[in-house]
């Protein structure tokens, strides 16, 4: 290696993508190395430190994407984590605005110093409050503020700099809060998030609760469980600045309650809003509940009620997953995702019968690298409620859910399992069989009955191991590759919209691309696209859409690629299926998703057809495919048709 160069792992450890993604933004003259021996990749250090400014700055548009959440910039209020009718946010709505107006980048410990002169406000005894650059100065603060002294100078990061600050600043502090003897929502909190730059929050794989969830999680969670009784032990293993443990029972003992964040500043904030909720709680107990370690790396044991919003997508470093990876068995692959280990680490830290109660992803429940964490849960759970509650989280499209489960030691049983959706609440009363490749708990007893029926009439076959699937094109660039006319060399390519049941629809835009696979990220084997006949489907849908193909089409990354080798089964046959409504609801009641999946697909139970079963509905298929007038009519019988082949 030359001097003043680095390689591309160093490239990439910088910008914080992966391998796969530094050789693809090479490969699309994203970055551009200084040279290439071979396999191995080199580049100016100068000129890679200065993509990483850009990125930072945003002077590089290019790169400016999902993978670089990392490089995000500014400010943002989280409007939904405490409630519009609180009388305080107004106070730090005023107060976000102002720092964004002044165009400051706050660091952390002029966030401090803002927190703590707010907490100056809430911790003062009868309302005696006194201003920062006053209590930094007096002598005489305990009078105020007793043992509570040291969880205000826990924040304040040292006399000189808090003077300069406050002279600086001033107009940031002495904010006009108004007294709220309940003190049940994490005003110090919001101002932390608020505050803190997107790209800090962004890393940690942070994402604050709204109130409103909590109060969810823990009414519900008080259903079950008397959380006040004396000898209860509950924790908040990755507590933030402790939201949840503010909307427990106030008559709960701050003796029984517990919490852990590897934040610093965050455990300082839960002190004080513990300290601001239970007055008379000593500082010590404070000091030795709530800690700032790391629950994945403790030895935590024999809690009661564990709860929370474990992190999602937190960016570990090499040397953590080398140590996780030897910790947990939810951990199969390089890939370790935050909140799984989370689960696994709260079921070793409960006693037999105590619970756990966490905010999570849907994916939980269904996607594949989560199937380890599922297999543990199945092996020593029983899961006693999931509440499914869509998109809760500011700016964030991932619908989550509260998923509560009992550590029983033995194998699974969701009988007595009860499921809120915004529609529906049930109860599941009957024994299933519960298999971890998917979690479905959002049907009822009676659609259960035909999901039954279906997956366990005779002569059944699946996809899996008998098709083959593929992804549309990514190009990397679609501005830079898809043209809105057809020129010269291109051909039409189909994007998700574009397909309907049984054909195709110019109902946006048309593209138009010059295909040459060598220059775009990802491709499929080219044959597959370029198949004499296969089936395409919508990847971003809540149902089935496939359309038959033997055009030799090409389509991007929201339009896949299936094609069936099932023995003496048609291509046709298999569509009149999936685009069929008890498809539907097939997908709809087993998964909930609105990705439809290769695992997904390779799920769907394809009876074997008996007699004219098979040519009747290939027969009814052509008629859909030519989308005339009739099409409804068609579409009814073929529908009569397969529900006889299932047995309905």
């Amino acid at each position: 290696m030359m001097n003043n160069e680095i390689n591309l792992d160093d490239f990439c450890s910088l910008l914080s993508i992966n391998r796969g993604t530094g050789k693809n933004w090479v490969k699309l003259g994203k970055i551009s190395p200084t040279r290439i021996e071979k396999d191995n990749v080199y580049f100016d250090e100068e000129y890679a430190l200065k993509v990483v400014e850009d990125i930072k700055s945003g002077d590089n548009k290019a790169l400016r994407s999902r993978r670089n959440k990392k490089y995000v910039t500014g400010l943002g209020l989280y409007h939904q984590y405490i409630s519009r009718t609180n009388v305080n946010a107004p106070v730090i709505f005023k107060l976000i605005d102002d720092i964004k107006k002044s165009n400051l980048e706050l660091t952390n410990k002029e966030i401090s110093i803002i927190i703590a002169d707010a907490a100056l406000f809430f911790l003062a005894k009868d309302g005696k409050r006194i201003s920062l650059y006053e209590y930094i100065s007096d002598k005489n603060k305990k009078d105020i503020y007793g043992d509570k002294t040291k969880l205000i100078d826990d924040l304040i990061p040292g006399k000189q700099e808090t003077v300069k600050f406050c002279k600086e600043h001033g107009k940031l502090l002495n904010l006009p809060f108004c007294l709220d003897e309940k003190y049940s929502e994490d005003l110090l909190g919001l101002m932390y998030i608020s505050c803190r730059n997107l790209r800090q929050r962004k890393a940690k794989g942070a994402y604050y609760t709204p109130t409103t969830v909590v109060r969810k999680l823990v009414e519900n969670i008080s259903k079950s469980d008397d959380l006040c009784r004396e000898d209860i032990k509950i924790l908040d293993p990755c507590l933030g600045s402790g939201n949840f443990l503010l909307q427990l029972d106030k008559r709960i003992s701050p003796y029984n309650i517990y919490g852990y964040d590897i934040d610093e500043i965050s455990v300082k904030i839960a002190r004080i809003n513990l300290a601001i909720r239970y007055p008379e709680c000593p500082v010590h107990v404070l000091m030795n509940n709530i800690k700032n370690e790391d629950f994945l790396l403790e030895t935590t044991q024999d809690f009661d009620i564990i709860l929370g919003n474990p992190p999602w997508g937190y960016d570990f470093s090499k040397e953590e997953r080398i140590v996780l990876k030897e910790k947990f068995g939810c951990v199969v692959t390089s890939n370790m995702e935050s909140y799984d280990l989370f689960v696994e680490k709260a079921l070793m830290s409960l006693k037999i019968g105590g619970k756990i109660s966490f905010v999570l992803p849907m994916a939980f429940l269904s996607v594949k690298t989560h199937k380890k964490i599922r297999e543990i849960i199945l092996e020593e759970c029983n899961i006693k409620s999931v509440i499914y509650l869509g998109d809760v989280f500011d700016k964030v499209n991932c619908p989550s859910i509260i998923l509560e489960i009992e550590k029983t030691g033995k194998k699974c049983d969701i009988r007595g399992l009860c499921i809120e959706k915004s529609n529906e609440n049930f109860v599941i009363n009957t024994s299933r069989r519960l298999d971890a490749e998917c979690f479905s708990f959002s049907i009822n007893d009676e659609d259960y009955e035909i999901l039954e029926k279906m997956k366990t009439r005779e002569n059944i076959v699946y996809l899996k191991d008998n098709a083959e699937f593929a992804m549309g094109i990514v190009t990397g660039d679609n501005k830079r590759f898809l043209a809105n006319e057809k020129k010269s060399g291109m051909e039409r390519i189909y994007k998700g919209q574009n397909i309907v049941k049984y054909g195709y629809a110019d109902n946006n835009e048309l593209k138009y691309i010059a295909f040459d696979p060598s220059k775009y990220q990802q491709v499929a084997k080219v044959d597959l696209y370029r198949s004499d006949e296969k089936l395409l489907y919508r990847f971003i849908s809540d149902e089935l859409v496939f359309a038959y193909d033997d055009k030799r089409r090409l389509s991007l990354n929201s339009c896949n690629v299936l094609i069936p080798h099932l023995k003496g089964i048609s291509i046709k046959y298999v569509l009149g299926l999936l685009n069929s409504r008890l498809a539907d609801f097939w997908f709809q009641k087993e998964f909930n998703s609105v990705k439809v999946l290769k695992s997904h697909l390779e799920r769907f139970p394809i009876p074997v057809p008996t007699g004219n079963e098979h040519d009747k509905v290939v027969e009814l298929v052509d008629k859909l495919l030519l989308r005339d007038e009739n099409y409804n009519c068609y579409y009814d019988e073929l529908e009569s048709v397969i529900r006889k082949i299932y047995h309905l």
